[in-house]
């Protein structure tokens, strides 16, 4: 399993981290939320993005507060589809640039 999760992180351009307090709490989260954020540092470019799922901003570890992060209700839909749409139109933004999302 291990093998296949790094195989998936490296051939990713970005992560989507859907995080809840559990996740927090989850050491195969972490390892793989910090081997794209060292991605990240080493390459100057976004890859890690997160969607908070029924917890608030502040309790994001120190270095994914400045990620860009939404908040998903678990008991609202459209929180979810909106959640969604931004981080795909900022995913857009980021490989095409602000032209594609128009």
């Amino acid at each position: 399993i291990q093998e296949n999760i790094e195989k998936g992180l490296k051939e990713s351009d970005y992560m989507i981290l859907f995080l809840s307090k559990s996740g927090l709490e989850s050491n195969w989260v972490d390892k793989e939320w910090r081997a794209i954020f060292k991605d990240e540092v080493e390459e100057k470019q976004v890859k890690v993005f997160t969607i908070l799922i029924d917890m608030p901003h502040q309790q994001l570890p120190k270095l994914l507060q400045d990620k860009i992060a939404v908040t998903i209700d678990r008991k609202k839909k459209k929180t979810k589809d909106q959640a969604i749409y931004r981080i795909s139109n900022r995913i857009k933004q980021l490989k095409f640039g602000a032209e594609a999302i128009r």
